[in-house]
């Protein structure tokens, strides 16, 4: 009676760990979508004049030519481009281990209308569920890992259009610990882009 107490304290506690993270996913994973949904129907223009102002205000401090803002408005549209073309392979691998935890859910009701607990049944079930969580966590892991390598490359890329002196504002400025600023009224928000740099003062660009 002791152990089963102890095995129903452990898949309940991993139970309500696997449901927590989701829950913690969840809306990140939407705020995703509406972002890409909101871009997704912007005119080809009116992407175009949204990364420029995003250009203009993320380096004001670079006094960028138009030159510049031209090649560096290229090299984000590249970015972009690369970012899209994600290995099939991959999204087919995650959807079907997120339809492989959806039929784990579906045999949880199924343990439930037993009449008597299936002790070794729970512990299977739990266990695949751990076990799919644990691969899509790694596959999440992948995906940051190349999204972060891309950012470094176009990061690169970028640094190699600024001049010297331009270069080590540049470096200077990333040593320096980022602001807190207000954000949609609210105290405690990093000024940061979703890229983690941080905002800069108001877009002076020099003319050449």
């Amino acid at each position: 009676m002791k152990m089963m107490k102890t095995s129903l304290l452990g898949l309940t506690a991993a139970a309500v760990l696997g449901v927590s993270s989701m829950v913690v996913a969840a809306p990140m994973h939407h705020a995703n979508e509406q972002h890409q949904a909101k871009r997704a129907a912007l005119t080809d223009a009116q992407k175009a004049e949204m990364t420029k102002k995003h250009i203009e205000r993320r380096y004001a401090n670079l006094k960028l030519s138009q030159a510049q803002i031209g090649k560096i408005e290229a090299i984000e549209k590249q970015y972009r481009e690369d970012m899209k073309n994600v290995p099939q392979t991959r999204d087919l691998k995650k959807d079907a281990l997120q339809n492989r935890l959806g039929q784990l859910r579906e045999q949880r009701s199924s343990v439930l209308q037993n009449k008597n607990f299936n002790t070794e049944q729970a512990q299977k079930l739990i266990q695949e569920q751990q076990e799919v969580r644990q691969q899509l966590g790694s596959l999440r892991e992948q995906e940051m890992a190349r999204h972060q390598i891309k950012q470094l490359q176009k990061e690169h890329a970028i640094f190699q259009v600024l001049d010297k002196k331009q270069q080590q504002t540049y470096l200077e400025q990333a040593k320096k610990p980022v602001p807190m600023q207000h954000m949609n009224g609210k105290k405690g928000h990093k000024g940061k882009h979703h890229d983690g740099k941080p905002h800069h003062l108001k877009p002076v660009i020099e003319k050449k």
